[in-house]
Parts: C-alpha cells; sequence; structure tokens
C-alpha cells in the first residue's frame, strides 16, 4: 500500500503484506479495513472477516465483523465504519443489514435497510 502527498507528488510505502480487499483507510493513514474471504456458508457465499489493520506499526489488527460481507467504508470523521452484510440465511433471497463499527473495534450498532433496491444502492461498485 502506498501514500501520495498530493502537494509534493512523493510517493511513500505505508504498508506491505497487506492481506485481503481494501475497503478504506483513514485519513491519517494509520489503519484501513480490510476484507478476508474465510470460508464458504451452506448456500456457497463467501463468508469474509472485516479486519481493522494498522498501517503505522502501532497496535493490532482487529476483526470487526464476519459473515457475507458486501461493503464496508470509513464514514466521515474516520471513526466508524458502515458495514453492509447479507444476514439472509436463504442464499437465493438476499436480506441486506448494515451495522456502523468503530475502526477500533468496540461493539457495533446493527439495523436494517428495509428497502432493497437501496440496499443495492448501498454497496455497488
Amino acid at each position: 500500500m502506498k501514500r501520495l502527498a498530493l502537494g509534493t507528488g512523493v510517493v511513500t510505502d505505508v504498508a506491505t503484506a497487506v492481506q485481503g480487499e481494501v475497503q478504506g483507510v483513514v485519513r491519517d493513514g494509520t489503519r484501513a479495513l480490510v476484507a478476508r474471504n474465510e470460508s464458504l456458508d451452506a448456500g456457497g457465499r463467501t463468508v469474509r472477516a472485516l479486519v481493522s489493520v494498522p498501517l503505522d506499526g502501532r497496535g493490532s489488527e482487529i476483526e470487526l465483523a464476519n459473515g457475507v460481507l458486501q461493503y464496508a467504508v470509513v464514514m466521515e470523521g474516520d471513526a466508524r465504519a458502515l458495514t453492509v452484510i447479507d444476514v439472509s440465511t436463504d442464499p437465493s433471497t438476499p436480506k441486506v443489514a448494515y451495522v456502523t463499527l468503530p475502526v477500533t473495534g468496540e461493539a457495533g450498532q446493527p439495523g436494517a435497510l428495509g428497502n432493497q433496491t437501496v440496499a443495492a444502492d448501498v454497496y455497488r461498485r
């Protein structure tokens, strides 16, 4: 992972060997949210862990969530992450829920997105 200083154009290495798909980085560059594939559930869907990874060498990795993770993004202020997870037990019928999680790993605040069309827009890339 690299950092670009916009004022100077200088590129520096921030972290090497970060494993998984980077979902977001806090603005001060100290932590990244990374999704890592772990297994398949009974319906064949990929179960992923959302991990907060230190990029500054301080602290340790913190697993924030685990499940059929669709998307995660660092929210404004860099303190929380919006995490979108399919919580359905039937793989043919998605049931999308969201959880806001502190990037540093305290308890989340679960919620649900009732309108699946809106939910699809949340995590579409």
